[in-house]
C-alpha cells in the first residue's frame, strides 16, 4: 500500500510539474474544473490580508492576484520559478503597468535583501513551502513583526449534487491534519507565531495560514517578548 501511495503521488507531482510549465496555458481551465469556478474567488481572498507597505508573492502561477493588488496601487513584487508562468502573468499585468514586478528565481534562494518585505503571500503553494531552507528565506526577507500569509487549501461545501461529488474526492481532514505537520512545526522551529482563520461562504471554506516574525531582537534571533 505505501509503494502505491508514493506511486500516486509521483504521478500527481509530475502532472502537476507538466500544467505548470510546459502546459501552463491550461492551467486556469483546470484550475476552474477541479473547484467548479471558485479558484480565482479563493486566490482573491487574500487581497484583503495584504496591506503592508512592501509585499512579496511567491509562485504567483498565471498573476491573477498581483493583477488585482496592482489595480489596488499595493506595492507588489512577485518570485516564481516556472518561466511559461512569468510569460503569462507578464503578458496579462504589462496591459496595467508599463514594467510588471516579476521576478523569475528560485525561493530556496531569494534574489532580495535581509528585511526587505513587510509580508508574503501565497496561494496554494506547492511542496517548496515544506521546505525547511524555503521557510528560512522568508524568514529572512521578511522586516521585524512581517507576516507570512498562505492560503494552503479550501474544499466546495455546497448541496448540489456536483459538488457533494466533488468534496467526496478531496479527503480534506487529511489535509488539515498534514498541514501542522509538515508546514506549522517547520515555521514554528523557524520563529514564527501562527495564527489560522478560516473564510466561509456560500458554497466554500477557505483556510489562512498567518505566520508573523517577532519583532525584538535578542542575541542575534528575533524573539517574542512576553510581557
Amino acid at each position: 500500500m505505501f509503494v502505491v501511495i508514493k506511486v500516486i503521488n509521483w504521478v500527481l507531482k509530475f502532472l502537476y510539474d507538466l500544467l505548470y510549465h510546459q502546459f501552463a496555458w491550461f492551467y486556469d481551465v483546470v484550475a476552474a474544473v477541479v473547484s467548479l469556478r471558485r479558484w480565482n474567488t479563493w486566490v482573491h481572498q487574500a487581497l484583503p490580508f495584504i496591506n503592508r507597505e512592501r509585499i512579496l508573492e511567491i509562485g504567483f502561477g498565471p498573476g491573477h492576484l498581483l493583477y488585482s493588488a496592482l489595480l489596488q496601487q499595493k506595492n507588489i513584487i512577485g518570485i516564481d520559478e516556472s518561466k511559461q508562468m512569468v510569460r503569462r502573468a507578464y503578458n496579462s499585468i504589462s496591459t496595467i503597468v508599463k514594467y510588471p514586478p516579476l521576478v523569475r528565481g528560485n525561493i530556496l534562494a531569494l534574489p532580495f535583501p535581509n528585511q526587505y518585505f513587510d509580508q508574503v503571500v501565497s496561494t496554494f503553494p506547492s511542496e517548496f513551502i515544506f521546505n525547511k531552507t524555503a521557510v528560512a528565506e522568508i524568514y529572512r526577507v521578511l522586516s521585524p513583526g512581517g507576516q507570512v500569509i498562505i492560503l494552503p487549501f479550501a474544499w466546495i461545501t455546497g448541496k448540489l449534487w456536483y459538488e457533494r461529488i466533488l468534496s467526496l474526492l478531496i479527503d480534506i481532514d487529511i489535509l488539515i491534519r498534514s498541514w501542522p505537520e509538515k508546514f506549522c512545526s517547520g515555521i514554528i522551529q523557524q520563529g514564527f507565531e501562527l495564527s489560522i482563520q478560516k473564510i466561509i461562504d456560500d458554497k466554500s471554506v477557505m483556510i489562512f495560514v498567518i505566520a508573523t516574525k517577532p519583532e525584538k531582537v535578542y542575541n542575534n534571533r528575533l524573539e517574542t517578548l512576553i510581557c
